[in-house]
């Protein structure tokens, strides 16, 4: 009997654990598609509702903020499940503390600077991702993305993780210092894994990429070109994090 109630107690913290170390693997993005002639617009307005935002501490508030040189901003903010989703968000608790008619009348503002905006959900995968030092999504001093999207099929699931996985096998064999997270689709978007990589500045993304090129060789070369060949589409955003945006930065 102890030996039963021993291996149900392991089994409990060995969940506890996991649910602990994983309860922010999976992201709410928000993504605003702002109209080219509406960026300066947007920009002025989100100043004046961060000063809101920072004034009137909230939570479900997002984490991270990014631009996108595709004319997207996107905002993530960890969740530890999909009923989070119908908790109330970061803006009407934001709104509820400052004011409807100040916080509401701001968004409002904002809405008329893009035509589209979407909500979907994404996972973080460590099985994928290369980090060896541990995972840090924001790097101290590199706040410049190069975020490949690779689109897949229900069909090429399995074959996409594969190749993806050699890959990373890859890296680590040689070892590489172009370090990465993976994401995945999960709600709410068409199937992909994002490949986020992060450096200084494109420059420092440059010698990295070209710095592991030479690293890998052929073998890398084929090793991706066995990926590419997997895929339905490919698509590179470059941008970088907007500390500026991000209600819990210190900067």
């Amino acid at each position: 009997m102890r030996t039963l109630q021993r291996t149900v107690l392991t089994v409990a913290l060995m969940t506890f654990v996991l649910q602990s170390n994983y309860a922010q693997d999976l992201y709410h993005v928000h993504e605003d598609v702002v109209k080219p002639s509406m960026d300066k617009e947007y920009n002025s307005i989100a100043v004046e509702i961060m000063a809101v935002m920072k004034e009137n501490p909230v939570e479900n508030l997002f984490d991270i903020a990014f631009q996108g040189d595709n004319g997207s901003y996107y905002f993530l903010n960890g969740i530890s499940s999909m009923a989070d989703l119908d908790k109330k968000s970061g803006v009407q608790l934001l709104a509820e503390k400052a004011g409807e008619d100040k916080v509401y009348g701001l968004f409002k503002k904002l809405d008329n600077c893009y035509d589209t905006e979407l909500d979907y959900v994404m996972r973080l995968e460590r099985e994928l991702s290369y980090m060896p030092t541990g995972i840090n999504q924001t790097p101290e001093g590199e706040n410049y993305r190069s975020q490949h999207k690779l689109y897949i099929s229900p069909g090429n699931r399995a074959m996409v993780k594969e190749k993806m996985m050699a890959i990373k096998n890859l890296m680590q064999a040689k070892g590489s210092k172009m370090y990465y997270r993976v994401y995945k689709s999960s709600f709410g978007t068409d199937e992909w894994y994002m490949v986020a990589i992060a450096a200084v500045d494109a420059e420092d993304y440059a010698k990295k990429s070209k710095a592991n090129q030479t690293l890998i060789g052929m073998e890398g070369k084929k090793a991706f070109d066995e990926l590419y060949s997997t895929l339905l589409d490919y698509e590179v955003i470059t941008g970088s994090i907007r500390t500026d945006m991000m209600p819990n930065s210190t900067n």
